[in-house]
């Protein structure tokens, strides 16, 4: 199903969800079929969180990424008289094709149609089974996955629950790296920025092929594809998975002084590089060797995990997806905001918050590089440059005030406690005056971007008493 176009007053590009995700990896690396089942047993039991419409048989979109099932292609080439290489060696695309007969025709006619062709996965480590289908129907509709062949050491497993998004096949997750619950809220400004970058991006492992990529972030997608995306991005230009998850969603860093100075540089130096994709999020994420996830800065989405005798981590965004008898479990615990939980399959073991984070900080000099491309405005001699502004006169302050849009309502109940207390006082939730096209008065610029953002709080956000997880 497609969103409806943009008409009126509406426009699909403001659809956001929310959602259920979770995980279960073999820390050892171990392949089996028993992964894929309890991931597949995850997703049934996570079936409240996703939507169910009109129509019974019909979800919002599940779906389950696991590595590729080497043993199960290779019995299948082996069938058809093809000797597959090894793995590693080569890939495997998923693909939804269009419907439209011409588009189904068009290569017998020689026309190079592709159109609303889409690629859940194409890798040659992973693979993505998804659809607009219900938790229990990923395994029924897809009998790869029910194949005892089918064997791997990860399954990453999502249950859509859109709030007010359309759903669709290629809008279900898990995408080519993450699943995802929450939302991204700062995406259309993550997106112009990516934008804004294009002439500027360079890569030494993707070269002339980087301008092949554009659109970098197709139009019209959900944020977490958008997201994925980005994280793709980054990932094929060559920066470790750990690292790119970190720039892209940074724990709070600018005002906690118990931070290590190394990680602080870390993090100052890459908010120069790419915004924070900020919201209420718990991100899970996998290239195929490593597996882990992360919560937003403010911890906003729940996120718990096990760890068994099995060597088997669990992780989803509530206790209770699999059953897991006591005395099997060896920890117990949540992740924290801004936190991340990484296993290493290829290590073998699962490396904790505190050395990801020290390791990538120590990996370069960024205090070093941050002192020598940094200028602070406090450190600037700025001499004169006061007693050059406009003069500060009492009898032309109330014409320039008006000229500039200012209210009494302004005046009275925002500068004055301002001025007297250093007080950022509380008004009403949102914006609550007319918009220009309706609205009888002119209105000035930067109301366009006061009615552009409103997040809802409760109780209201105070960058004050937030200062560790919030920066202005």
């Amino acid at each position: 199903m497609r969103p409806p176009e943009r008409q009126g007053l509406y426009d699909p590009a403001n659809e956001h969800d929310a959602c259920g995700v979770g995980f279960v990896a073999n820390i050892k690396g171990r392949k089996s079929h028993e992964v894929i089942t309890s991931g597949l047993q995850i997703l049934v039991n996570l079936d409240h969180r996703g939507a169910v419409g009109a129509d019974p048989l019909v979800g919002d979109g599940a779906g389950i990424l696991i590595q590729i099932p080497d043993g199960l292609y290779r019995a299948w080439a082996s069938d058809a008289g093809v000797e597959l290489p090894p793995l590693g060696e080569y890939a495997v695309a998923m693909c939804f094709l269009p419907q439209d007969p011409l588009a189904e025709l068009a290569a017998k006619r020689s026309m190079p149609n592709l159109a609303n062709v889409y690629m859940p996965s194409l890798s040659t480590r992973t693979v993505v089974y998804k659809g607009l289908l219900l938790a229990g129907q990923v395994g029924s509709f897809y009998c790869d996955l029910r194949d005892p062949l089918a064997e791997s050491a990860l399954a990453l497993v999502h249950q859509r629950f859109s709030t007010n998004t359309f759903p669709s096949w290629k809008l279900a997750h898990p995408y080519r790296f993450i699943a995802h619950n929450g939302e991204i809220n700062t995406v259309r400004g993550n997106v112009n920025w990516m934008n804004a970058r294009r002439r500027s991006l360079e890569s030494d492992l993707l070269g002339p092929d980087l301008s092949k990529m554009w659109p970098l972030i197709p139009h019209g997608q959900s944020d977490t594809a958008c997201l994925d995306n980005a994280l793709e991005l980054l990932i094929a230009g060559g920066i470790p998975l750990a690292q790119a998850v970190m720039m892209l969603i940074p724990e709070a860093w600018a005002g906690n002084p118990l931070m290590d100075a190394k990680r602080k540089a870390f993090y100052e130096y890459h908010a120069a590089l790419m915004e924070p994709w900020d919201g209420p999020a718990a991100v899970a994420f996998t290239d195929g060797r490593q597996i882990g996830a992360t919560l937003d800065r403010n911890g906003l989405r729940p996120a718990r995990f096990v760890i068994t005798d099995q060597d088997h981590v669990i992780m989803a965004s509530e206790v209770g997806v699999l059953d897991v008898p006591e005395e099997r479990i060896v920890r117990k615990w949540r992740l924290q905001p801004g936190k991340m939980l990484l296993i290493d399959m290829e290590q073998g073991r699962i490396i904790e918050d505190e050395e990801i984070k020290a390791t990538l900080a120590d990996a370069e000099p960024y205090a070093e590089w941050l002192a020598e491309t940094q200028f602070k405005l406090e450190e600037l001699k700025l001499e004169g440059i006061a007693a050059n502004g406009p003069p500060n006169d009492p009898e032309t302050l109330l014409d320039r005030q008006q000229a500039f849009g200012y209210t009494q309502e302004d005046l009275a109940l925002f500068l004055e406690p301002m001025g007297k207390d250093g007080d950022d006082p509380l008004g009403s939730m949102g914006h609550d005056t007319p918009i220009a096209v309706l609205s009888a008065r002119p209105k000035l610029i930067y109301e366009y971007f006061k009615q552009n953002f409103a997040q809802v709080t409760n109780p209201p956000i105070d960058p004050i008493r937030e200062e560790l997880v919030m920066s202005l």
